[in-house]
């Protein structure tokens, strides 16, 4: 249809006007021209305007915008919003005094002020500093270039909140948190994945397709149906005779230019997709663990528990695990991104694998991902969780003692040993010993020292710079006691200063508690499995005369203290004995 302009229906009325009424005055102004001519052809032009205004709006050619949104429902089809940028960020902290706790949704930004969240719940445990410490350690050359000097760390997945090309932020660009805990977070690398709004030549595109393709069993057909698929950003159809589809039975040969050739075509009935995309999803899934090997050792590659297939066979083939879950709808939860956690109803939060600066691996699972190439990588692969240890590192178990000679109960059973005991005290206004030789150096009162918080000199007022704690990144304390300080005047010896820092209290086991496995004589075997601060008033072997009841049934000691309770009571026999030399077949003495 031919839409004209206001000129263009007055020429034409115009020349209609001439044939009818030659000697008719036309001209602008005139009365047969006021009346006859240009009234008529404003509103005839407005007209064509509506209708050319409406043809635009339902053709696919010439739609854009809302007006093409509008448009595609007439066919079910949405326009794909765009995709979340994700990637892996990394939480910081000086210490862990306690659990720090980083909940799902999580709030972090970008210099940008792009806003990301966490997926999963991750919980930076203080029995677990040491994997920490590690993972700190693994970072420290990007966390330096981050400005990070924190000792603890731990990396977290996050996606963006809006999709969009905006989340595809670099290095080093996220840059805050929502956490009130002293919290650091960076990215040590880029994020991706981020798309933004379908536009309208693609969506156009993919509407006009349905034309060619209506009917899913198309190629176009399935290839529509596949890119409605949230995440899923491009689609590759093999159809029956392909070379790449070998389930239908077609046999190819491979000539001497290295390509292929079919050289008996398959009953057909198949289709295969190749789907380019990523959809970020979080799985919570719960399992017995039980030693399937027989051997007693977790780390049997036999006890691995393949994850996101819960209900499924693996004992198929990949082809036959394909055809069942297309069939009942059930497809598998791979391939595994990385695993956040993982805990045991009595053993608690477990250590991933880590390897420390000194290249000793601790921790009690990792990820292995199925490599093989026809599976890696796909929904039906099997990666796994491995178990690498049967033993479960515990460090820096809270506890609050509330009685002095009680029997504090640990929070897990069957442990092995008692590495340490310790309280970390906060000491304020330490009056410390400045070094004779160099007045940048002080020796602090006690030690070791988890941090040092404020150098003061009270004689002058100035507040020095700590350049060094001499923090160990190992064990995490200063053992020595000694820290560096900078500032525009140094302290004299006779300057009185006050000091801030935290000093770790280590208990001795033989004298302060009983620990676990010591050899001391007043261990109680009944409490193995607590810390018993009964040690250090611990009477022992003091003699008593038992009084018996009138029944003869009770017997009574008395004691010479006050008691919180008896270890164990017992009679010994006194035996004098005389031992003597006797000569052996070689002349040799013996007891």
């Amino acid at each position: 249809m031919i839409f004209r302009s206001f000129n263009e229906i007055v020429n034409s009325m115009l020349s209609r006007l001439k044939l009818v009424q030659p000697n008719l005055d036309t001209k602008p102004g005139t009365v047969a021209r006021d009346l006859f001519v240009d009234v008529q052809a404003e509103q005839i032009e407005k007209l064509h305007r509506a209708i050319s205004l409406v043809s635009k709006k339902q053709s696919l050619a010439s739609a854009t915008g809302q007006d093409l949104d509008r448009l595609s429902r007439n066919f079910s089809l949405s326009r794909r919003g765009g995709s979340v940028a994700t990637g892996m960020v990394v939480f910081a902290v000086s210490d862990i005094v306690s659990d720090i706790s980083i909940p799902d949704g999580t709030i972090v930004s970008s210099r940008a002020s792009v806003t990301f969240k966490t997926v999963g719940t991750f919980n930076m445990s203080s029995s677990e500093k040491n994997m920490f410490a590690a993972n700190a350690n693994k970072m420290r050359t990007a966390l330096d270039l981050a400005g990070i000097s924190d000792q603890y760390a731990v990396e977290i997945p996050v996606q963006a909140i809006r999709p969009g090309t905006s989340g595809n932020v670099g290095t080093m660009q996220i840059v805050d948190t929502s956490l009130q805990e002293n919290v650091k977070v960076t990215n040590t690398s880029s994020f991706s994945g981020g798309t933004s709004t379908e536009s309208d030549s693609s969506f156009r595109a993919r509407i006009l397709a349905i034309f060619s393709g209506s009917n899913v069993g198309t190629a176009a057909g399935y290839k529509n149906a596949a890119l409605n698929v949230s995440g899923v950003t491009d689609v590759m159809v093999v159809e029956p005779g392909n070379t790449l589809l070998l389930r239908d039975g077609t046999e190819i040969i491979e000539v001497n230019d290295g390509t292929s050739r079919i050289l008996n075509s398959g009953t057909g009935g198949k289709v295969d997709l190749y789907i380019l995309g990523r959809l970020f999803n979080k799985i919570t899934e719960s399992f017995i663990y039980s030693d399937i090997s027989g051997s007693g050792d977790a780390f049997d590659e036999r006890n691995d528990y393949v994850l996101g297939v819960q209900g499924q066979d693996t004992t198929m083939t990949s082809d036959e695990r394909r055809i069942y879950a297309f069939k009942s709808g059930n497809i598998p939860f791979q391939p595994v991104d990385d695993i956040i956690q993982v805990s045991g109803t009595r053993s608690g939060i477990f250590a991933q694998k880590f390897t420390d600066s000194n290249g000793n691996e601790f921790g009690n699972y990792e990820l292995l991902v199925d490599d093989n190439v026809d599976t890696g990588g796909t929904p039906f692969g099997l990666d796994r969780l491995h178990w690498v240890s049967n033993v479960k590192n515990v460090s820096g178990e809270i506890y609050t003692k509330s009685n002095i000679n009680e029997v504090a109960v640990l929070s897990f059973t069957d442990i092995d040993s008692i590495d340490s005991v310790y309280r970390e005290v906060q000491v304020f206004g330490e009056n410390s010993t400045l070094s004779s030789s160099d007045k940048t150096v002080i020796q602090l009162d006690h030690s070791p020292v988890v941090k040092v918080s404020r150098v003061t000199n009270k004689t002058t007022g100035e507040i020095y710079s700590i350049e060094n704690s001499n923090i160990d990144s190992d064990t995490g304390t200063n053992s020595s006691g000694l820290i560096s300080i900078s500032g525009r005047t140094l302290p004299n010896r006779s300057d009185i200063l006050s000091i801030d820092y935290t000093w770790r209290l280590i208990y001795d086991p033989y004298v302060d508690y009983n620990g676990k496995n010591s050899s001391y004589i007043f261990k109680d075997e009944s409490v193995s499995d607590s810390i018993d601060w009964g040690t250090s008033c611990g009477i022992f072997e003091e003699p008593s005369v038992l009084s018996a009841s009138e029944d003869g049934i009770q017997f009574f000691a008395d004691v010479g203290h006050n008691i919180n309770r008896v270890v164990s009571v017992y009679a010994k026999s006194v035996l004098e004995l005389e031992i003597e030399y006797v000569s052996d077949a070689d002349g040799e003495d013996r007891y």
